[in-house]
């Protein structure tokens, strides 16, 4: 490869994450303005999760939804009528306290604490990943109330969170001590990728399915929306 042709990609790269990011910022903006009724409206969220753009991925999992990818793995990993669905059941819920496990690019956690913030005014939110992917951290800080910390849920054990969404190491055994460490103290407990044939249907999806069958909450919501024929991420939300 040629220097200009590695020179020209990663200009390429660096228009494409600077556009990604003012998309994100954009989508955060539209938050704060919206009256909060349409913020309860599914089509209204689909369009701003469209807005900001989903994580390039080339297999296929977002079926018609690929029309919204960005060019960058700067984007929400999501399917955007389930994270809509799941975001609008949460806005009814009185969540001062938060937290993810699994930061990843922190599209996920920014969108979903600006969201939050409309409903809870008071809301704290941290976000964890031991490894640090979150470029976007210092401008969205200044935005809204979420906090990056370089942990696991190890060093968060027993800590208790209005809410606790799980979506980190999708082994069985890691989410499962991510459950036991944090989300089982949470009146709260939400879980990314509970019905994908991605990460295997021995891991997150079935862990959730024996969560669902104990007593461990008093109802539990799933939000499995995708493409005919497609078992891709889906998100569990159990309540106390």
């Amino acid at each position: 490869m040629s220097v200009t042709s590695t020179l020209q990609r990663i200009w390429t790269k660096n228009v494409s994450n600077s556009v990604a990011k003012r998309k994100l910022i954009r989508g955060l903006e539209r938050i704060a303005k919206l009256p909060s009724e349409e913020l309860r409206n599914v089509d209204s969220v689909v369009d701003i999760i469209r807005g900001i753009g989903l994580r390039h991925d080339t297999r296929g999992v977002y079926g018609s939804e690929s029309a919204y990818m960005n060019r960058t793995n700067n984007g929400l990993w999501q399917i955007p009528q389930q994270l809509a669905k799941a975001m609008i059941a949460l806005s009814r819920q009185e969540i001062i306290t938060f937290l993810e496990v699994g930061t990843h690019t922190g599209y996920t956690s920014s969108v979903l604490i600006a969201y939050l913030h409309r409903f809870n005014p008071k809301l704290k939110a941290m976000t964890i990943d031991p490894e640090n992917m979150f470029k976007h951290y210092s401008t969205i800080q200044s935005m809204i109330p979420l906090e990056y910390r370089s942990y696991t849920s190890d060093d968060l054990r027993g800590h208790s969170y209005d809410c606790v969404l799980i979506d980190g190491d999708h082994s069985y055994e890691a989410v499962r001590k991510d459950f036991e460490n944090v989300g089982s103290f949470a009146r709260i407990c939400m879980f990314h990728d509970i019905n994908d044939d991605l990460v295997g249907f021995d891991n997150v999806p079935k862990f959730w399915k024996e969560l669902v069958a104990s007593d461990s909450f008093s109802e539990t919501h799933e939000f499995l929306d995708c493409a005919q024929d497609k078992h891709v991420m889906g998100i569990g939300i159990g309540i106390k």
